[in-house]
Protein backbone atom coordinates (compact mmCIF):
# COMPACT_ATOMS: atom_id res chain seq x y z
CA UNK A 1 0.00 0.00 0.00
CA UNK A 2 1.34 3.50 -1.05
CA UNK A 3 0.63 6.43 1.15
CA UNK A 4 -0.19 9.77 -0.98
CA UNK A 5 0.42 12.96 1.14
CA UNK A 6 -2.38 16.04 1.36
CA UNK A 7 -1.34 19.31 -0.58
CA UNK A 8 -3.11 21.16 2.50
CA UNK A 9 -2.20 18.84 5.29
CA UNK A 10 -3.29 19.11 8.97
CA UNK A 11 -6.35 17.33 10.55
CA UNK A 12 -9.49 17.64 8.47
CA UNK A 13 -11.61 15.20 9.90
CA UNK A 14 -12.52 12.58 12.39
CA UNK A 15 -12.28 9.30 12.87
CA UNK A 16 -16.24 8.12 12.09
CA UNK A 17 -16.67 4.90 10.26
CA UNK A 18 -18.59 5.57 6.94
CA UNK A 19 -21.72 2.51 6.95
CA UNK A 20 -21.01 3.67 2.89
CA UNK A 21 -17.69 2.20 2.93
CA UNK A 22 -17.84 -0.17 5.29
CA UNK A 23 -21.01 -1.86 3.33
CA UNK A 24 -18.69 -2.12 -0.26
CA UNK A 25 -15.86 -3.16 1.61
CA UNK A 26 -18.08 -5.96 3.31
CA UNK A 27 -19.35 -6.74 -0.32
CA UNK A 28 -16.23 -7.08 -2.43
CA UNK A 29 -14.46 -9.04 0.69
CA UNK A 30 -17.47 -11.64 -0.07
CA UNK A 31 -16.98 -11.54 -3.93
CA UNK A 32 -12.78 -12.18 -3.45
CA UNK A 33 -13.76 -14.65 -0.54
CA UNK A 34 -16.05 -16.58 -3.25
CA UNK A 35 -13.67 -16.33 -5.85
CA UNK A 36 -16.03 -14.01 -7.89
CA UNK A 37 -13.03 -11.03 -7.50
CA UNK A 38 -9.49 -12.39 -8.32
CA UNK A 39 -8.00 -8.86 -8.58
CA UNK A 40 -8.31 -5.37 -6.92
CA UNK A 41 -6.96 -1.43 -7.30
CA UNK A 42 -8.34 0.36 -4.18
CA UNK A 43 -7.86 4.01 -3.45
CA UNK A 44 -8.94 5.19 -0.37
CA UNK A 45 -8.82 8.58 1.79
CA UNK A 46 -8.72 8.93 5.17
CA UNK A 47 -10.22 11.05 7.66
CA UNK A 48 -7.12 13.43 8.14
CA UNK A 49 -7.33 13.40 3.92
CA UNK A 50 -4.42 11.28 2.90
CA UNK A 51 -4.76 8.78 0.36
CA UNK A 52 -3.53 5.29 -0.14
CA UNK A 53 -4.11 2.75 -2.89
CA UNK A 54 -3.15 -0.96 -3.12
CA UNK A 55 -2.99 -3.49 -5.83
CA UNK A 56 -3.54 -6.81 -5.60
CA UNK A 57 -4.10 -9.70 -7.64
CA UNK A 58 -5.14 -10.45 -11.38
CA UNK A 59 -4.89 -6.86 -12.74
CA UNK A 60 -3.57 -6.68 -16.42
CA UNK A 61 -6.92 -6.64 -18.01
CA UNK A 62 -7.99 -3.64 -20.61
CA UNK A 63 -11.48 -3.68 -18.90
CA UNK A 64 -10.00 -2.98 -15.59
CA UNK A 65 -8.06 0.27 -16.84
CA UNK A 66 -11.36 1.44 -18.19
CA UNK A 67 -13.45 0.83 -14.60
CA UNK A 68 -10.74 3.42 -12.89
CA UNK A 69 -10.80 5.71 -15.39
CA UNK A 70 -14.78 5.76 -15.24
CA UNK A 71 -14.02 5.82 -11.61
CA UNK A 72 -11.65 8.75 -11.58
CA UNK A 73 -14.25 10.57 -13.40
CA UNK A 74 -16.78 10.19 -10.88
CA UNK A 75 -14.60 11.03 -8.42
CA UNK A 76 -13.76 14.47 -10.30
CA UNK A 77 -17.58 14.76 -10.53
CA UNK A 78 -17.73 15.12 -6.99
CA UNK A 79 -15.24 16.91 -6.26
CA UNK A 80 -16.35 19.82 -8.63
CA UNK A 81 -20.64 18.97 -7.12
CA UNK A 82 -21.58 17.49 -9.89
CA UNK A 83 -22.92 14.25 -8.68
Amino acid sequence: MSKVTSLHGGVTGERVPDVATISILREWLEMAESGELVGVVLAGQSFDAAAFYGIAGHVESYSLLGALTEAQSDVLAIRRGDA
